[in-house]
């Protein structure tokens, strides 16, 4: 039965004491104007959601059985611009979530009957899967998910799949449908394997040509910026203990592979990857792929306690204290690579950690204050619903700020030179806002919505006030009843916030702030 739950469910298959994410001066930006080799391109703007479901059992106190299973889906305006698109990942995610209902009820049942045989070794039965965005442009969206299952035993399994879609039409696409020469395929994913998986021991009876034209197999691949990539799963070509492997087959190296219209990219590009999986891109123009990967190990907790990060034969060891790390590779128009890695704090914070790679190298540029951007949905329960970055030109972050209030904010960004974050506005802006009632008569600058002084004003006692930005240090504004936009000027004296010389608390009623 555990080999069945698994198959179908494959069928469907912010600290304080970080960098701020601040606005830099025009003259520290990308210079954008260097000409492409091929028409640029936009990029899709995606939305992941994640559903968790578990069951408690009062006898045991504990939770037998859980499963997590996330959907992706476009915004609103690409959704209306791409609606086939749209609608094809809609059906995705329902066939993807009533399977994961169906064995979330043979999971809980098999967890049931596996605590009564053995309470006292007992752990959690689960299935939790995650998906990353390998490619969003226009023309081609490719998405990696990635499953682990535990049902007992001495380990658990992960296993890979991608899915792949035409962005105009919404068809799902074939390995077949990109590749002019399946037959030549075997021999370009050993030269691959040989190159980049030195130190795993193959089978001994490995035949890739018999592999891919085994009966009922179907290649576990993404369409990636820079060529295809093909996963193999544990057991798949090596032995468990070395893990899954993949290739990719660049459009650079292997012209001749591919079918014309699936090898045009834009130059700049932003990839999520998988923790454990390497991305293959060429670096400092070697003229070969080089591989990066970023792990990360759990401690006793179960927290994340330490990261690493491998370029090639570089390698990097950190020690982080975060319940969740989700990194991802930005490339630039000019050929500048980097990784941007969130990590979750326990606090509910993040801190986005970012190292500049562009060199075969490892470089860390600074940690900031923010995090990508979560998105306001009524139907997001246990997990944020994520928008991810798809353009390093063009791409929103979070961040936590204590002004007024405790409040997320957000800012638009692009990336600059050295990989930093550049904010392209003065502020952040809130999705929540915050009630305030003045307490006492205050003189604030009265602005336009850019930002602009149009003058000063009294703001008089008992007048309500709506807090819905901050630059997250100085300012806080505020909608006044009128719709006018009120400017308070903030300075902290420790922790506490000032208005015009006077405790904040004496000034506004209604300020909330954590801890």
């Amino acid at each position: 039965m555990k080999r069945r739950i698994f198959a179908a469910l494959m069928g469907v298959v912010v600290i304080f004491g970080a960098a701020a994410c601040e606005a830099v001066p025009e003259t520290e930006k990308m210079d954008k104007e260097q000409a492409e080799t091929v028409p640029e391109k936009e990029f899709l703007t995606i939305e992941k959601t994640k559903n968790y479901d578990s069951y408690w059992s009062e006898e045991h106190s504990q939770v037998l059985a859980s499963v997590t299973q996330p959907g992706v889906r476009l915004s609103k305006e690409d959704a209306k611009e791409y609606p086939q698109l749209a609608a094809a990942l809609e059906e995705m995610n329902k066939e993807k979530q009533m399977q994961a209902d169906t064995e979330f009820e043979e999971l809980c049942t098999m967890a049931k009957e596996d605590i009564e045989m053995v309470p006292e070794f007992f752990v959690e039965h689960e299935y939790t899967a995650d998906v990353t965005v390998r490619r969003a442009d226009k023309e081609f969206l490719s998405l990696l998910y990635n499953g682990y299952y535990y049902l007992g035993g001495v380990h658990g399994m992960n296993m890979f799949w991608g899915e792949n879609f035409d962005v105009k039409t919404g068809k799902k696409l074939a390995l077949e449908d990109v590749l002019t020469d399946m037959d030549g395929l075997p021999q370009v994913v050993r030269e691959q394997l040989d190159r980049h998986w030195s130190d795993v021991e193959f089978y001994d009876t490995l035949d890739l040509e018999e592999f891919f034209a085994a009966e009922g197999y179907t290649p576990s691949w993404t369409l990636d910026y820079n060529g295809v990539t093909i996963y193999f799963n544990p057991y798949d070509i090596a032995p468990y203990a070395y893990g899954m492997q993949s290739v990719t087959l660049s459009f650079e190296e292997y012209p001749d592979l591919f079918k014309e219209e699936y090898t045009h990219t834009p130059l700049r590009y932003a990839a999520e990857l998988s923790l454990g999986v390497p991305y293959f891109v060429e670096l400092a123009d070697r003229g070969i792929m080089d591989r990066v990967a970023v792990y990360s190990y759990p401690d006793e907790d179960e927290f994340y306690a330490s990261r690493q990060i491998e370029v090639n034969d570089n390698q990097t060891n950190e020690t982080i204290d975060a319940w969740g790390v989700a990194p991802m590779l930005l490339h630039t128009t000019e050929g500048k690579t980097f990784l941007y890695i969130q990590d979750s704090m326990q606090n509910a914070y993040y801190d986005l950690a970012v190292y500049d790679v562009s060199h075969g190298d490892i470089r860390k540029v600074d940690v900031y204050n923010c995090g990508y951007r979560t998105l306001p949905d009524e139907d997001a329960a246990y997990y944020p619903t994520i928008q991810v970055i798809t353009d390093p030109d063009d791409f929103m972050l979070d961040t936590h700020t204590e002004v007024l209030s405790t409040q997320t904010g957000h800012a638009l960004y692009s990336i600059g030179k050295d990989g930093r974050p550049v904010s392209e506005t003065d502020w952040f802006v809130f999705d929540n806002n915050i009630d305030f009632t003045f307490r006492q008569p205050i003189d604030a600058i009265l602005i336009e919505e850019d930002g602009t002084k149009i003058g000063e004003i009294k703001i008089e006692t008992g007048t309500k006030a709506e807090y819905f930005r901050t630059d997250g240090e100085t300012y806080g504004d505020l909608y006044l009843p009128d719709g006018s936009i009120a400017r308070v000027m903030v300075e902290r004296k420790d922790w506490m916030p000032y208005i015009n010389g006077i405790p904040a608390e004496d000034v506004l009623e209604g300020m909330i702030f954590a801890g």
